[in-house]
């Protein structure tokens, strides 16, 4: 192994305006920022996020680079298209190009609190979790001809997205597939898994973390295609005073025909 770092990603970020930054809008992707975010966030703060640099040290909290740290979410490498993926704390998810380690996207996921995504402007500024989850990615045997990512939030947020992310360098808004939440679902710090369903489906399946409505130990499987819920396990374990939650899950074979 290369003891020589071939790239840093937190120098390979493109300058303002040159980004290719997209979220969802509570019903489809979109670019980033949509009309309500640059209400909830104001016209300047929205371009801060996106890379404007202007304003720094004075206004606006200075910053060693667009990059934000990156705590609990791990790298995911998909041979496939040459991109690595991970999310970080300036509320978005990169594909960096695993070869030159520029960014091809980025992507800000709309379950992101953005009272809480305007701090980071602040030179008053507390660190905060934004997209700080595990990410999967299935391969073309498990979703046909597509990669698909799916991503938590982990100590960020109470939501999971997807992507299809088989062309990274050419992602557009209708490439992002589908959100989804559940007072049932917490701060989700397990890794989700795509596993292979018995109705001939390709499922992801995820534990409901901790910080859920009822504090119960949850499973949820998905659609990875739809998002669409295929099954919500509730063990009824877990209450206010004894909270309970579901870190990592794992797929199992039962009739081992898989």
């Amino acid at each position: 192994m290369d003891p020589v770092s071939a790239w840093r990603a937190s120098e390979n970020i493109p300058a303002f305006g040159s980004r290719n930054i997209l979220t969802w809008d509570g019903s489809a992707g979109a670019g980033f920022p949509t009309v309500a975010q640059t209400l909830a966030l104001t016209a300047p703060v929205a371009a801060y996020l996106a890379g404007e640099r202007t304003g720094e040290g004075t206004i606006y909290r200075t910053r060693a680079n667009l990059l934000g740290d990156i705590v609990h979410s791990s790298p995911v490498y998909v041979k496939d298209s040459d991109t690595v993926y991970v999310g970080a704390n300036d509320g978005m998810l990169h594909a960096f190009n695993a070869s030159t380690g520029r960014e091809q996207f980025a992507y800000v996921p709309g379950g992101i609190n953005l009272a809480a995504l305007k701090t980071l402007s602040n030179p008053a500024y507390a660190h905060r979790y934004f997209v700080d989850g595990e990410l999967v990615v299935s391969t073309k045997q498990q979703t046909p001809d597509k990669n698909i990512l799916v991503g938590l939030l982990g100590a960020g947020g109470k939501s999971v997205y997807a992507l299809d992310v088989t062309s990274p360098v050419t992602m557009t808004p209708s490439k992002v597939l589908w959100e989804f939440s559940d007072p049932d679902l917490g701060n989700a710090l397990g890794k989700p898994v795509v596993v292979e369903l018995n109705n001939g489906k390709t499922g992801v399946m995820f534990g409901n973390g901790y910080n859920s409505a009822l504090e119960h130990s949850v499973l949820f499987i998905l659609d990875i295609q739809t998002g669409a819920l295929i099954k919500k396990l509730d063990t009824q374990k877990g209450s206010a005073e004894l909270s309970n939650g579901m870190a990592a899950a794992n797929g199992w074979d039962l009739d081992e025909d898989v």
